[in-house]
Formats: C-alpha cells, sequence, structure tokens
C-alpha cells in the first residue's frame, strides 16, 4: 500500500514584519496587512485548496485557474508559513515556509511573492 499524503496540521499565524517602513506620506496600495494576509492565504490552501489560493492571484497566475495551481505544486503535501516578511514599497513579501514535501521529506525555504493590481498575488516565484 502506497504511504499516505502527509496531513497538514491546524494553520496558525506566521510573525509579521515590515522592515522597510514606507515614508508617512506613502499611502499607496498595497496594504501591508492585506498583503500579509494574502501570502498567507496563498500558501495555506495552494496545496489543499487551490481555488481559495487562486482567489488571491491576478493576472496571469489568475488566469491559468486552480488547476494549474495543484500542478505547479504537485509535489508538495502542504505549506507551513512561519515567517512573512513585507516590502510594501517593492510590492513584495518574502515568506519563511516549512515545505512538507509529498514523500514526507520537510525543508525549508524563502519563497518571495510579488504584488499587483492592489493586493494580489502577481508572482510566486515557483
Amino acid at each position: 500500500m502506497p504511504a499516505a499524503r502527509p496531513q497538514k496540521p491546524p494553520v496558525t499565524p506566521a510573525d509579521r514584519e515590515t522592515p522597510v517602513k514606507p515614508p508617512w506620506w506613502y499611502s499607496f496600495p498595497p496594504d501591508a496587512q492585506t498583503m500579509g494576509d494574502n501570502s498567507e492565504k496563498f500558501f495555506n490552501t495552494v496545496t489543499t485548496d487551490p481555488a481559495t489560493a487562486s482567489s488571491v492571484t491576478t493576472g496571469q497566475l489568475h488566469d491559468q485557474g486552480p488547476q494549474a495551481l495543484a500542478q505547479r505544486y504537485a509535489g508538495i503535501a502542504y505549506f507551513e508559513v512561519r515567517k512573512v516578511s513585507i516590502d510594501q514599497q517593492r510590492g513584495v513579501t518574502v515568506n519563511t515556509v516549512e515545505i512538507t514535501h509529498t514523500d514526507g521529506s520537510k525543508t525549508i525555504e524563502e519563497r518571495t511573492l510579488t504584488f499587483g493590481d492592489g493586493d494580489k498575488i502577481t508572482a510566486d516565484g515557483q
């Protein structure tokens, strides 16, 4: 009998930091809070509920649809987001994630998400 796919534990909120504080007059989107929320939502759902992950994307990433997302992440059982570092001015989050692969092995990686169209993810670096 093939080994069972590893089960994702309950989601816990990641640590967040905004190391580069925008100038006081900088009030353009994307909003740092939403960038963090969407980063966590993307990684927490992309392998288990790609339609939800797709809902926080835009552009080509969104146009490819949930099925394409599922295929892009086929070798990964789930992500656990450990830290989200938000750079509002560059429109990116650098996410420290623990990846559990479908074979049960684990790796820790930094994954950068690029935002556009307000606070939606345009590139997942995958």
